[in-house]
């Protein structure tokens, strides 16, 4: 592992050790292992529910055989999915927060968790699965690795499968917010001072640099929604990814199209 993947694994390893809840939703008011696990819980089983009606909407042939969590933390998102596929396999950098999902759901045997800490997932079989969920994990990924992700979430999707994914494209207030004012390495160090050496980045990805991304490696966005997951700061969408020739849903929106 190189030294700036490391850096990622050691913040969540670090995250998941101290406060995993929290880590993964981060509210004010629930720092400090203050999320009930009832509530926190539920919210996946919300935002789950509320994705496959989506799916079901607009890509109604999606099998249900496999589903991928990427960066599924202590299984928030995976749980709620095992009610709609035969196998779900929640994927992780942080062994802290693989070992806190084993024990978790232990009681859905069509759960799995893997640790991998590589930039890729090349565990798992091309065009193996069916749907690929990851929503608030690409923002902490640095480029290029997030870019190679994207182009695993392709490779690994199976000829009717959908990948859903979120990813922030700009800093609100546009290109000129105050950091962008400020030189890297001194805006680096401040917030290492401020914040320390293991805190949760922010990282965009334009939202064209998304569509070529998938398009050279056989994707095509399929749908795109404007999402608030990255919080206040970001402005940020939700792509629904299907492979090239797959018939489109009736009302696509393309990068950049705007919404009714």
């Amino acid at each position: 592992m190189d030294k700036k993947l490391d850096k990622l694994r050691q913040v969540w390893d670090s995250l998941g050790s101290q406060d995993p809840m929290w880590g993964i939703l981060s509210d004010p008011g629930k720092k400090g292992n203050r999320w009930d696990p009832d509530a926190f819980f539920l919210s996946g089983q919300d935002e789950v529910g509320k994705v496959i009606n989506v799916v079901e909407t607009f890509f109604p042939g999606v099998p249900r055989r496999c589903a991928l969590d990427f960066g599924c933390g202590i299984g928030r998102l995976s749980r709620p999915l095992s009610g709609y596929f035969d196998r779900v396999v929640g994927v992780d950098i942080a062994e802290s927060m693989i070992n806190k999902a084993r024990q978790l759901n232990q009681d859905l045997p069509g759960c799995e968790f893997v640790l991998h800490q590589h930039d890729d997932l090349d565990f798992v079989p091309a065009g193996s699965v069916d749907f690929i969920y990851s929503n608030i994990v690409l923002q902490h990924i640095e480029r290029p690795y997030s870019d190679r992700y994207l182009e695993e979430f392709v490779r690994i999707l199976s000829d009717q499968g959908v990948a859903v994914f979120q990813a922030p494209y700009e800093r609100r207030g546009g290109i000129f917010s105050a950091s962008t004012l400020v030189p890297a390495p001194l805006l680096e160090g401040y917030r290492t001072i401020r914040y320390g050496r293991k805190r949760v980045q922010m990282h965009a990805i334009p939202t064209s640099d998304v569509d070529s991304i998938i398009c050279q490696v056989g994707g095509r966005i399929a749908r795109v929604e404007e999402s608030d997951a990255a919080g206040p700061g970001w402005k940020s969408k939700r792509y629904f990814v299907v492979r090239q020739g797959v018939e489109a849903p009736t009302d696509t929106h393309r990068p950049g199209k705007p919404q009714a």
